[in-house]
């Protein structure tokens, strides 16, 4: 098995205000977005994820009759590349007062995606199918917490349960793009060219495109831990 290459980039930025009444209330608001591409396998033409090595079947074969090894890559698809963009807003509020503090939370999400797969059905031919669909995100969190003081040092016991669903759109890929590698060489040389309806080995019967049914996914976080702050004084020039 040839090993993908894996590479990840990521951004966002977020927006939000809060307001703590004189009784302790706590309102906030807050908007974010972000935005990610991931890239699961070598990004140039005519990478294999999966492969194996062995002997021609047919010994009559015209184009291989003396057996000689072959390398065969198929079946094995898997992303090539999927970015997506997230924009969500979170409500929330909360009680604070000292030792106290309970917050809830809730927020809304609605993520694009966009991605590109590489499908090989032989060691010579594959296709690269796209597609685009949408999911909605949605979580709720409680959480609550209690400080005290040992001298200087504050010691903040919390926790905080959730709930998070993902429902993701059902969607077809699109119709694939054929490629093909030098048909001179049956061994896999990496120089793969776009076979375009019109040209002798163009095949509109094959089809790769995969579909997938509406998906949705479902988790409860449990988060327990201690915040542990100490002053550390101002430095006076």
């Amino acid at each position: 098995m040839l090993v993908p290459d894996f590479d990840v980039t990521s951004g966002s930025v977020s927006f939000g205000a809060d307001y703590l009444f004189t009784n302790g209330i706590l309102i906030g608001a807050s908007f974010d977005y972000t935005t990610g591409d991931f890239d699961f396998d070598d990004p140039s033409p005519g990478s294999v994820q999966q492969g194996l090595i062995g002997l021609n079947p047919n010994p009559a074969d015209p184009t291989n009759p003396d057996n000689t090894p072959f390398v065969q890559a198929g079946g094995f698809g898997s992303p090539l590349d999927r970015e997506f963009d997230e924009y969500g807003v979170t409500l929330a509020t909360g009680y604070v007062r000292d030792p106290w503090t309970f917050l809830l939370a809730a927020s809304y999400g609605r993520r694009d995606i966009e991605t590109k797969r590489r499908e090989f059905n032989s060691a010579v031919q594959y296709f690269e199918n796209e597609a685009d669909f949408n999911s909605n995100n949605y979580s709720v969190d409680l959480g609550v917490a209690y400080r005290y003081d040992v001298a200087q040092l504050a010691i903040q016991p919390q926790a905080s349960i959730g709930y998070r669903r993902e429902d993701v759109d059902g969607y077809t890929e699109d119709p694939g793009r054929q490629f093909e590698d030098s048909p001179d060489n049956p061994l896999i040389t990496g120089d793969f060219e776009e076979v375009r309806p019109g040209d002798p080995t163009f095949d509109p019967d094959d089809d790769t495109r995969r579909r997938f049914n509406d998906q949705t996914i479902e988790s409860i976080p449990l988060t327990i831990g201690v915040l542990l702050g100490y002053p550390l004084g101002v430095g006076v020039p």
